[in-house]
């Protein structure tokens, strides 16, 4: 699962590098970057605790099977249409808003049940370490993905680092289909309007922990308030480094890789030191 989660984190960056580049480059419009931004996590939040309930309550090894083969599939389309009409920019856009839906509704499912998926793979005493290596493979990816993806986007082009992230996605479909994720499923629910009820209380639930634990609910209000600052900044980055940097796309990837240097330090302090 480890394996699998780290090749699609890889090809995760370079779709992202290669999106905000050829966005940039296609249109120049910094207002069509916020929102293409804006529907790849407006799912999130939407289902995010929908996706929350669905891995308690359902298979989370079919959940991350089907959420990944899904966006490969959404993914390699993009790729498609991009090679088939290279010279028609609005199609690809069209392409890359359904495309960046896709893959955040696919998140919204996937990533709760990857997270909710370690305690049950690995003993309780090692479940910090377990998810200190989790988010380590991913901010490795950060680091050496978005660190060659500029240099990769200009070699090799977006619509070939779009393929590139649908293998990813095909991936990790493979390997979490060779693993076994032991998990007491509740019993299923007979009719629509149960399993509605059901996952309606499993969301008030959630929400309520949060609500009623202090530290978690000034974590979860510091986390939101911390990405709305954020944001921007990944945002307006490529217009900052090709505008008033007057650099090339390499030097993108070459300033976000020092983000991720940054965040790997962390993780490794956070796993190695008791707090």
């Amino acid at each position: 699962l480890w394996a699998g989660q780290f090749v699609r984190c890889f090809g995760a960056q370079f779709f992202s590098i290669a999106l905000m580049l050829w966005v940039k480059q296609a249109t120049d419009s910094a207002t069509l970057m916020g929102m293409i931004m804006m529907v790849s996590t407006l799912p999130g939040v939407l289902l995010g605790p929908l996706g929350g309930a669905a891995s308690d309550r359902y298979s989370r090894r079919r959940i991350v099977l089907l959420s990944s083969f899904l966006v490969g599939v959404s993914v390699l389309l993009l790729s498609l249409s991009m090679y088939v009409f290279p010279d028609n920019p609005q199609l690809s856009i069209v392409f890359l808003f359904i495309t960046s839906t896709a893959i955040a509704v696919g998140n919204a499912f996937f990533s709760p049940a990857i997270v909710a998926a370690i305690p049950d793979l690995v003993p309780e005493s090692r479940v910090a370490n377990a998810n200190s290596l989790s988010q380590l493979s991913y901010q490795l990816s950060v680091f050496v993905g978005q660190g060659g993806g500029g240099v990769l986007f200009r070699v090799l082009g977006a619509p070939l680092l779009f393929l590139i992230n649908a293998l990813s996605y095909f991936a990790a479909t493979i390997s979490a289909a060779l693993i076994n994720i032991p998990q007491e499923v509740p019993e299923k629910v007979k009719t629509f309007k149960e399993t509605l009820q059901a996952f309606w209380q499993d969301t008030l639930e959630g929400l309520r922990y949060v609500r009623d634990q202090a530290g978690l609910r000034e974590l979860v209000l510091l986390s939101a308030l911390q990405n709305f600052f954020f944001v921007p900044i990944i945002l307006l980055f490529p217009f900052y480094v090709e505008d008033v940097l007057l650099l090339s796309e390499d030097w993108y990837g070459f300033i976000l890789a020092v983000y991720g240097s940054g965040a790997v330090a962390g993780y490794v302090l956070a796993g190695a030191i008791q707090v």
